[in-house]
């Protein structure tokens, strides 16, 4: 067969372009093409050729050229692809080319791609776009923000442009939403939405609303959201379920969930899943489809999530739906704070929404007012959805009954009306009550109430009470009140309360005051510290050695001792010669230092502890559990918890007298007559009789006010 003579030379041709290198060069200031042998491709008429990134190389037998300020596409064979009409041009990959064009009533750039014909592939639409995998990931931007979706090269939405951002991974696209939910798309179909995170290993586990669950490498779901984890083993998949709780008061069960942990708040339990917590409805007073889970309570509105979805509604006490299908609700006050789709909406407690445009941001602001941010900048709306303070701010927060706002990259302080009480010129702005301070270089400018009271170096660095440390610019300490007067300059080191003290040092010396008003011991003293303070006396020390001061701070107990620890119940342990015992108010010596350790007195009682060994003994100094015993320690409840040389442990009254002799491998005191006991790596509840309550069956036993919760 003979092979027509045109399409052997197109064919030698093309295969000539091909194989050939072809580099640009430049003549009398203008630029062409020539190939590898110096045979002129493109003439030197061009102002420029390369692209617009800065590169010269031939790309698909093409090169971007510049004329007037504006670039356009040009062929290897001088063919003129596209006129010059775009402001970046450059190679792509895959034979693509990458430009962009200005907006027509904005100066932001858009992107497109050309095919190496100069023929529009996806349209001048875009933010910007960029190859991830076989797609393009495309962004666009609205009035608040920029969003980014997936386009195939026949410019069809493979994925919505709605996501704040995509990610590839395995074959996975990961799209994470503004709520910082993540939906997730497997061969450009959508495979689950709305999941807290997400593991990849042969398929997906995904976590939603704090339960996992899986799809395989197809996108197909083979395990429902039900568990606490599922994770692969031995090349097979592994299912881990919740826990049981059990809650009973009074021996009666009131109610059983599965989940990490149970909490109560408000007399409403809350279950944690996996760190989301979802609180649990009264069934005693409200009944509720099961496909919701209780997120909070405002009079008789109850705010669920959807448990298939994950989507968030408001219902009243006859189920009846005042606000449907959210991302997110949150309560405030008597309002509803709803997000859906990145924009934030404020609703009344009858389901009404109050605003008229959305926002993109809404927190709560003083008294009935939110703040909000619309047009990227910050304001103030009243509860009725009305403007009250205008949005012009570039960031608004509260401050006590404040609002510390930034203008114009300033910050100062408003009142709730919006009127400025420190004008917008520091770069700092804190609140103290009603003392401002307004930062500027290394200088404070302190205001009260209205008033500008002077500027100085000092800066707060920590609140005492009513009481303010501040440092000076050598970090030196001292003390001014909550109207800004010096109450001390600044001279110390360290500056500590103790009780309704203070207490001042220096380098071995310290000062004792009255919140800072009336020096009580020290200036003359020379006083090297100041302990605890317990029933009215305060321990200082001097020349090495412990006494203690009364409130007025004359010294009632001399600095003759060791070590000591605060009075407790007229009693306070003292150490003498490397031995502790126990002194009254009046130094009478009521318990001789012969013990190693001690604990201060408690309902009569004080643990001791003599050659290792510990035991009780009462005010008189008598032994009332024998001092022979592995360790001693009190409980919340008051009593004390025995340990033997085994590891065993028993219970002993706050009395003394045992309550459960050490047969357990370990006890928990709980709230009225109820312990817990551990066996065998099990827990159950015995009463101060020894009688079982609830048999030891349980990996795990707590209590919360009245209830006891048991763990299966």
């Amino acid at each position: 067969m003979r092979v027509p003579l045109v399409f052997f030379l197109v064919f030698i041709l093309s295969h000539f372009v091909c194989a050939t290198d072809f580099s640009v060069f430049e003549k009398d200031g203008r630029f062409g093409i020539k190939d590898e042998n110096g045979v002129v491709a493109v003439p030197a008429v061009y102002e420029k050729l390369g692209w617009s990134d800065g590169s010269k190389k031939i790309y698909a037998g093409t090169i971007g050229f510049k004329r007037d300020d504006l670039w356009g596409l040009v062929s290897i064979k001088n063919k003129v692809l596209t006129e010059n009409k775009f402001y970046t041009i450059a190679p792509f990959g895959n034979d693509l080319i990458l430009a962009s064009i200005k907006g027509k009533f904005s100066n932001h750039l858009f992107y497109g791609v050309l095919d190496n014909k100069g023929l529009v592939k996806i349209s001048f639409n875009y933010f910007s776009l960029e190859q991830l995998g076989m797609d393009f990931l495309a962004t666009e931007f609205d009035q608040y923000r920029s969003k980014v979706g997936m386009l195939s090269l026949e410019n069809r939405i493979t994925i919505p442009i709605k996501y704040k951002s995509i990610k590839l991974k395995n074959g996975w696209f990961i799209a994470n939403k503004f709520d910082d939910k993540k939906d997730v798309y497997r061969n450009k179909t959508l495979v689950v939405q709305g999941l807290d995170s997400i593991r990849i290993d042969t398929g997906i586990t995904g976590y939603k609303n704090g339960f996992a669950g899986h799809f395989d490498e197809g996108g197909a779901q083979n395990f429902h959201f039900e568990y606490k984890d599922i994770f692969e083993k031995n090349d097979l998949l592994e299912t881990v379920r919740f826990p049981v709780w059990e809650v009973y008061k009074n021996e009666e069960k009131i109610l059983e969930r599965s989940c990490d942990s149970l909490s109560l708040n408000q007399n409403f339990w809350t279950m944690h899943l996996n760190g989301v917590k979802h609180k649990v409805f009264p069934s005693d007073e409200f009944k509720i489809s099961n496909e919701y889970e209780l997120q909070g309570v405002i009079g008789n509105k109850f705010v669920v999530r959807e448990i298939k979805t994950g989507r968030w509604s408001v219902l009243n006490e006859s189920e009846q739906t005042l606000i449907q299908d959210k991302d997110s609700i949150k309560i405030s006050g008597s309002h509803f704070i709803v997000m859906n789709e990145g924009d934030w909406d404020l609703f009344n407690s009858y389901g009404s929404k109050v605003n008229r445009f959305p926002m993109q941001s809404i927190n709560r602001g003083v008294g009935d007012c939110f703040i909000t941010k619309r047009n990227n900048y910050w304001g103030v709306i009243d509860f009725s959805g009305k403007t009250y303070i205008n949005f012009k701010y570039d960031s608004i927060r509260v401050s006590n009954d404040f609002y510390v706002a930034r203008f114009h990259g300033k910050w100062g302080l408003l009142d709730k009306h919006g009127n400025w009480k420190v004008y917008p010129e520091f770069e700092e702005v804190t609140t103290y009550g009603n003392l401002r301070v307004g930062k500027k270089g290394e200088s404070y400018s302190y205001f009260y109430q209205d008033q500008f009271k002077y500027k100085t170096t000092f800066n707060i660095v920590e609140q005492l009470g009513s009481l303010l440390i501040v440092k000076d610019e050598d970090d030196i300490l001292g003390l001014i009140g909550m109207d800004g007067s010096v109450i001390q300059l600044p001279e110390f080191e360290s500056i500590r309360r103790i009780g309704d003290y203070v207490v001042f040092s220096n380098s071995g010396t310290s000062i004792l005051s009255r919140m800072g008003n009336k020096i009580l011991a020290g200036s003359e003293e020379n006083y090297e510290d100041f302990g605890d303070l317990g029933e009215e006396y305060i321990s200082a020390k001097k020349n090495g050695r412990w006494g203690f001061l009364d409130s007025e701070g004359r010294l009632r107990i001399s600095n003759r001792y060791e070590d000591v620890r605060p009075f407790q119940e007229n009693y306070a342990a003292i150490k003498l010669r490397g031995r502790w015992g126990f002194i009254d108010k009046s130094e009478k010596l009521m318990v001789q230092p012969h013990y190693q350790e001690v604990s201060s007195f408690s309902n009569d009682l004080a643990i001791v502890k003599e050659n290792g060994r510990f035991g009780l003994i009462n005010k008189s100094g008598e032994e009332v559990v024998e001092v022979d015993w592995k360790g001693i320690t009190r409980t919340v409840n008051g009593n004390y918890l025995i340990e033997n040389d085994q590891g065993l442990v028993g219970l002993v009254d706050k009395k003394g007298s045992f309550i459960l002799r050490p047969n357990f491998s370990g006890i928990e005191d709980l709230k009225g007559e109820n312990i817990v006991v551990k066996e065998n790596g099990k827990m159950g509840v015995l009463d101060f009789q020894g009688n079982q309550k609830f048999k030891t069956a349980y990996s795990e036993i707590t209590s919360i006010e009245d209830f006891i919760l048991l763990k299966h």
